[in-house]
């Protein structure tokens, strides 16, 4: 996330449609892995697609 914070920062290419699909993509890669998202999101989120937003600035 914080690569990608700063791709963003120099450049400006991460566009609305594109954040909602990296985060598709990131939730997809941590189930993938064997991550419990719901669990890791529980009581810090009120969804799970909100995993990244304590880190990202874009």
């Amino acid at each position: 996330m914080l690569a990608l914070n700063a791709i963003d920062e120099r450049q400006a290419v991460i566009e609305t449609g594109e954040r909602e699909e990296l985060g598709e993509y990131l939730d997809a890669v941590l189930t993938e892995a064997g991550v419990d998202v719901t669990a890791l999101t529980a009581g810090r989120s009120p969804h799970r697609s909100e995993l990244t937003d304590a880190w990202r600035d874009w």
